[in-house]
């Protein structure tokens, strides 16, 4: 059996400042907590169906592990050390969970996480279009994996490309494409988040486009209405110059490259609006986070704030009533990078363009 889904308790507690419950927080106050134990390597998190814990993926071990807010601590839901098969991605959905394997499987799991299915997105065939070999990243909205990833066409060329790959593996569509010989291709192997959704549509990030983001709509069962939004902010036309190589033993100067970089690292949604991560190098050496609000509906950009922190590098989570901004560490080597802290922000301050005037409450 590919996977261990014994709900194994670590041992150990998550640590608060006040340890409490999300449920008992209030709602109007900014936590910062210790991780512990600190997890290792990993640029992903998503918030549980209640948002009483947030599970986080270290691709290095094949782990999920499940930190919970409450005293019982942290528990290790997913493992896949033990076998040839490792857990690359993972996305929380209403019934229970998906998850992606190193061999290109999406495994269904139930909400108690056990396997219910696997189909596979890599191998899907359009007469037209090709074949769709490889995918670096995915969404699952309304029965479709929205899918960025790698085409191999009938003439034998190569194309990059948010594809629209069907529950049933039939057919894919590609819907928006970055150049194959576009530098923007490299910067979807970070595990950056550029896919989300709202309520009424999916969005993906195009560095390649400006850059732009595009907006996919849903249009009966089998069409889809694409357009490109014009709200961006400025100064992006160009993108950092990685090395020229870029394998593990180059980790630390490739994402030396980023920190000294003014770039996009992230596109969130949360109720209807739409969130660009935005980092940037300041004159102390510290590190500028701002979030980025848009409204896709005016095509505006709504707000800019500075977030709390001046971490090195963050990992993101958007919630209902918490963001979490888990405050990440230089890297030192390929999957070697600390995770002091987690600080969670009350979404209403984010959602009432606020932020700023409460940054102090975060510490």
């Amino acid at each position: 059996m590919l996977l261990l889904l014994a709900l194994l308790l670590a041992g150990v507690a998550l640590y608060f400042d006040q340890e409490v419950p999300v449920a008992l927080l209030s709602a109007d106050t900014c936590y910062k907590m210790d991780l512990r134990p600190q997890p290792t390597w990993f640029t992903r998190a998503q918030w549980n169906q209640d948002e009483s814990a947030f599970l986080l993926l270290e691709p290095t071990l094949a782990n999920i592990l499940q930190y919970s807010t409450a005293r019982f601590g942290t528990k290790l839901i997913a493992s896949s050390r033990a076998t040839s098969e490792r857990i690359v991605k993972f996305q929380v959905i209403p019934s229970g969970l998906i998850l992606e394997t190193s061999e290109d499987e999406i495994v269904w799991l139930d909400s108690s996480w056990n396997e219910l299915r696997r189909q596979t997105l890599t191998g899907t065939e359009n007469h037209a279009l090709g074949i769709y070999r490889s995918s670096l990243d995915w969404y699952y909205y309304e029965g479709i994996f929205f899918s960025f990833g790698f085409i191999e066409t009938p003439d034998g060329s190569w194309r990059s490309g948010l594809a629209a790959v069907r529950k049933q593996n039939k057919s894919f569509d590609i819907l928006d494409e970055v150049p194959w010989e576009s530098p923007a291709r490299l910067f979807y192997q970070f595990g950056f988040n550029y896919l989300t959704a709202t309520s009424t549509a999916v969005y993906f990030l195009n560095l390649s486009a400006g850059p732009k983001i595009t907006e996919i709509a849903l249009s009966g069962a089998d069409d889809f209405v694409v357009r490109k939004l014009d709200a961006f902010p400025g100064g992006y036309e160009t993108l950092p110059v990685l090395p020229t190589e870029m394998n593990r033993a180059a980790a630390r100067a490739v994402y030396s490259t980023i920190e000294n970089s003014k770039m996009i690292i992230g596109l969130f949604a949360s109720e209807s609006m739409l969130f660009l991560l935005e980092r940037e190098r300041s004159s102390d050496g510290a590190t500028e986070w701002r979030l980025i609000t848009i409204n896709p509906t005016t095509d505006r950009i709504e707000a800019v704030q500075r977030l709390p922190t001046k971490a090195p590098h963050l990992v993101v989570v958007p919630g209902s009533r918490y963001w979490v901004l888990f405050e990440k560490g230089h890297v030192e080597d390929f999957g070697k990078q600390s995770t002091d802290n987690a600080i969670l922000v009350p979404s209403a301050w984010i959602y009432s363009s606020t932020l700023e005037a409460h940054s102090g409450a975060c510490g």
